[in-house]
């Protein structure tokens, strides 16, 4: 069975063939139920689309860009979800999105270059390709000495940490319990200032329903004296892949370093008994996951253009010049917040 969806009503239709297809081939949270209805919630009219096929299997999720009207896929680094024989099958499913939207560019960002749809594009004429940063990893190698299945930094706890744990803990969030600490550590937050706080970017509602369905766990630093947040942490665990998808940190409380206490040593102390192959860090390297990571995962753009390529080129501007900036500060060992607060 082939469709496309564009309502609510079509995803609920089709909710039993996407669960199916995610059970077993879900990669990320993005790929969940739960992710497209929210989208499909907040959008306007065919500003979602998702192809979805059961008999091969294969879903593939767009969002259009208000920027721009590209469609850009909502998944990253695994835009596919299910499995395909060859590229060839993949430009079926956009011809045949852009033939029923009049749609004519389509954007799949920060791709796992190793995939194979990945290596088919970067040769195949049809779409343009550039790198982009690598995504930071950790991976526990479980059949070497014990010193190697956590990070050096678990084992060597920052000097701020005891005076931080004297007066703060962590709990998990109740989807109640969310909103109001998640919103309060980000407006005390650097990435309030610049605007790159999850409020600002109309993020927050999207994060907070995947909390509510248990798609994404929250995780809170509490300042037990004062009963105020210090900093939160939002991780989401498909099959053994854990993905730490934010985390952020009230300002007031930097020099106790909140956010290398929850990233560096509380989330491997709270999966220490689970079967983790990896600790995705998601996003661009900087100088926190370096004391984490043991490897990297390369990324590529990929853009399918059927006929105007302005759209398109300039995108590519535009995300180059972004990681070039990072890249820049990230080799000065400054922190990405410099980047933004410029």
């Amino acid at each position: 069975m082939q469709c496309i969806i564009s309502t609510i009503e079509e995803l609920y239709r089709y909710k039993n063939s996407i669960d199916k297809v995610y059970k077993y081939y879900g990669m990320m949270p993005q790929h969940s139920f739960y992710c497209y209805y929210v989208k499909l919630k907040k959008s306007k009219h065919n500003d979602i689309i998702i192809f979805l096929d059961d008999s091969i299997p294969i879903v593939v999720a767009f969002e259009k860009r208000k920027k721009d009207g590209i469609y850009q896929s909502i998944a990253d680094l695994y835009p596919i979800m299910g499995k395909y024989d060859s590229i060839a099958e993949i430009k079926r499913v956009i011809l045949c999105l852009a033939n029923n939207f009049n749609i004519d560019c389509f954007y799949f960002p920060l791709m796992n270059a190793s995939l194979q749809f990945s290596k088919d594009a970067v040769i195949d004429h049809d779409f343009m390709t550039w790198n982009r940063l690598e995504c930071p990893i950790f991976r526990p190698h479980t059949l070497m000495p014990e010193e190697t299945m956590y990070p050096l930094s678990y084992y060597h706890p920052h000097s701020r940490e005891k005076k931080l744990l004297r007066f703060a803990y962590v709990k998990e969030l109740t989807p109640n319990e969310a909103p109001s600490i998640i919103q309060e550590v980000e407006t005390m937050s650097w990435k309030c200032e610049c605007k790159q706080d999850m409020i600002s970017r109309n993020q927050i509602d999207y994060y907070l329903y995947l909390i509510e369905h248990n798609i994404i766990k929250a995780y809170a630093l509490i300042d037990n004296k004062a009963d105020t947040p210090i900093a939160y942490r939002l991780d989401a665990q498909i099959h053994d892949i854990l993905y730490v998808l934010k985390w952020s940190y009230n300002q007031d409380y930097r020099q106790y370093s909140p956010g290398y206490y929850l990233v560096a040593r509380e989330l491997f102390e709270r999966y220490s008994d689970q079967r983790i192959n990896e600790f995705n860090l998601y996003g661009s390297p900087d100088s926190l996951k370096d004391k984490i990571e043991n490897a990297r995962i390369q990324r590529i753009d990929c853009c399918f253009v059927l006929d105007d390529q302005s759209s398109a080129l300039n995108l590519m501007k535009e995300r180059l010049a972004h990681d070039q900036k990072v890249f820049e500060a990230y080799h000065a060992g400054l922190s990405i917040k410099t980047v933004y607060l410029k």
